[in-house]
């Protein structure tokens, strides 16, 4: 490759406030986290094994145990002692809940978790804004062709 040669990635970055006040940035490239820290096959499998722990305790607080709807959230956070939060958490579906006591990198990962699922709500937003304003200036411009408006529609 040629030194004036390189490859054009689409990047972003979201910043996060966690309960604990940390502010985390996140790049993203091409759309996929990039870990500036952690090459590929570096993990190890105790890494593993503590990352598949914490997914499945973020399934127990983001699942309804009732209704097993994914839509669990926290209601209320409070700090509890040095490193660990009480969380309220409350099923939309079912209006089943709880509280539970979770240590702070759950609690980080809780956020993120909330984070993303509002980052997705707000896309398929702005998505659904986008389509219904395309929608609207084609049937626009159709009856614009059909002389359907007049001046004196204005």
């Amino acid at each position: 490759m040629r030194p004036d040669d390189h490859e054009i990635h689409d990047t972003a970055l979201s910043s996060i406030s966690l309960p604990s006040g940390l502010r985390i940035e996140i790049l993203y490239v091409d759309g996929e986290p990039f870990a500036m820290n952690e090459e590929p096959g570096t993990r190890d499998e105790t890494a593993a094994r503590s990352d598949a722990e914490m997914l499945e305790a973020l399934d127990n607080l983001t699942i309804c145990g009732s209704c097993g709807s994914p839509l669990v959230q926290p209601v209320d956070w409070a700090g509890h002692g040095a490193d660990a939060w009480r969380v309220e958490l409350r099923c939309p579906e079912c209006e089943e809940r709880g509280t539970t006591l979770i240590e702070d990198g759950l609690a980080e990962q809780l956020t993120l978790f909330h984070e993303r699922a509002r980052a997705l709500v707000e896309l398929s937003m702005i998505r659904l804004a986008s389509d219904n304003a395309e929608q609207e200036i084609e049937r626009f411009a159709r009856a614009l062709q059909r002389d359907l408006i007049v001046p004196e529609d204005f």
